[in-house]
């Protein structure tokens, strides 16, 4: 009986497979259907698109992105270099330009204290204590090549030798010329004094109009205002003379004239010191002094 079953089943698969063989689909008997291989298909198609993408992505930047980063890098490095090189400039600019200030200020105060307590007419002789007329004129053609004074702003004073009315004080000369460094910088000051006469209006003491030399080898006779400051001949000596200076208000034709003082102190340096190729610089301040003997006025200009 068992016999004739297995035989029997034996024959049913033995069937089966011709009925298989003698398909003429392309499909294998106990093969997957179709659809069920194209879904696997699809979905190794995908696995193989991501596959590629994280390839790609793991290739990291090409050489042209590599060298536009490294260009911007270096326009972002340059800029950042420059601005502070500028800033570095403008800083060590300003500190020499104060320390410029601070020596022009010490020279015009050493100048003030020469004439303080004096009387207008004394300030001439008290400021140009020890002053020799090289030593005046050394400074002052330095100032001139530096365009800070001019011909006809005044007449260059300086001392006859003679020792001020000032009791028992005893002045030193006023440096015409001297020099101080400061972080490696040599900063010469000069000092001009010279000799200008404003123009006086109405009272004659107006401070606003401007102080120049007299032209002497063309002037006429001048006469003091007050007659008790001294003869015609005085005065015009007191005029021509570097050394000496009016005693007070005068006429000359028909105008009237004030005698003043004009004291420049100027600072000249050279960025980055003397001998480089750095421009030189020029910081200058004058003050003009009224030397008329009843009026004690310093005028800033």
């Amino acid at each position: 009986m068992i016999r004739r079953i297995l035989s029997s089943v034996r024959q049913d698969e033995a069937s089966s497979e011709d009925d298989c063989v003698a398909r003429e689909t392309a499909v294998a008997c106990g093969a997957p259907q179709p659809q069920t291989t194209m879904k696997r298909n699809g979905t190794s198609a995908r696995f193989r698109g991501a596959l590629a993408r994280h390839r790609r992505n793991q290739q990291g930047f090409t050489i042209v992105e590599v060298l536009v980063a490294l260009l911007i890098l270096l326009l972002v490095g340059t800029v950042a270099v420059q601005f502070a090189v500028s800033a570095i400039h403008t800083s060590y600019q300003q500190q020499q330009r104060a320390t410029a200030m601070t020596l022009s200020t010490s020279g015009m105060e050493k100048v003030r204290s020469r004439i303080r307590g004096m009387s207008g007419d004394s300030y001439l002789a008290s400021i140009t204590a020890g002053t020799t007329k090289d030593q005046a004129t050394q400074a002052y053609n330095a100032l001139k090549a530096d365009d800070v004074v001019r011909d006809g702003d005044f007449q260059l004073a300086w001392s006859d030798g003679t020792a001020p009315a000032s009791g028992s004080i005893a002045y030193s000369a006023v440096d015409t010329t001297s020099s101080a460094e400061t972080n490696g910088t040599e900063f010469k000051v000069y000092t001009v004094v010279g000799k200008c006469y404003r123009i006086a209006e109405g009272d004659y003491s107006s401070n606003n109009a401007a102080c120049s030399a007299i032209d002497t080898s063309s002037m006429g006779i001048p006469e003091y205002v007050d007659s008790d400051n001294g003869t015609s001949a005085e005065l015009t000596a007191a005029i021509t003379d570097p050394t000496k200076c009016a005693k007070g208000a005068f006429k000359l034709g028909s105008t009237t004239y004030e005698p003043m003082l004009r004291v420049t102190v100027a600072v000249e340096w050279q960025f980055g010191g003397f001998g480089s190729s750095g421009e030189k610089e020029v910081y200058a301040t004058s003050e003009y002094l009224d030397c008329s003997p009843e009026v004690d006025i310093i005028v800033k200009s």
